[in-house]
C-alpha cells in the first residue's frame, strides 16, 4: 500500500508543478524560441523537480527500498501521469486521445515522453 500512496503523491505533486511550468512554457517561452526548444528547456527542470519531489515522497511514505518496489512505484506513477495528461488534454483543451498520442511522434512530444520515462525511473535512481 505504501507503493500506491507514494506513486499517487509523487504523480500529483509533479503533475501540479508540470502544469505551472508548462503554462509558463506555452505562454512565455515557446512563442519566443519555438515549441521544441521550449520543451527541451522545460524537460531538465521537470526532471529536477521530479528528483526533489520523489526524494521527499520516499521519506514520507517509505516504500520498500528494493528495485522491484521502486520500479512498481515508478510504473504506477507514470501510468497515473499519462492518464492525468490525457484527461487534461481532453477535458481542458478538447484534444482527442489519438491526437495526444500522435504528438509523441513530433520532436517536442518525444522529448516530453522521454522526460516522463525518466520521471518513472527516479524512484529507482534514488536507491543509490
Amino acid at each position: 500500500m505504501q507503493i500506491v500512496k507514494a506513486a499517487i503523491a509523487y504523480t500529483a505533486a509533479v503533475f501540479a508543478a508540470g502544469f505551472a511550468v508548462g503554462a509558463l512554457r506555452v505562454v512565455m517561452v515557446a512563442p519566443q524560441i519555438g515549441e521544441t526548444a521550449a520543451v527541451a528547456l522545460e524537460a531538465p527542470v521537470m526532471i529536477g523537480v521530479s528528483w526533489f519531489v520523489c526524494a521527499a515522497i520516499l521519506k514520507r511514505f517509505a516504500p520498500p527500498a528494493t528495485i522491484s518496489a521502486r520500479l512498481a512505484m515508478g510504473a504506477l506513477a507514470l501510468l497515473l501521469l499519462l492518464i492525468a495528461d490525457a484527461t487534461l488534454g481532453r477535458l481542458g483543451f478538447g484534444r482527442p486521445l489519438s491526437e495526444q498520442f500522435a504528438a509523441f511522434a513530433r520532436p517536442a512530444g518525444a522529448i516530453g515522453l522521454a522526460a516522463q520515462c525518466i520521471f518513472a525511473l527516479v524512484p529507482v535512481l534514488l536507491l543509490a
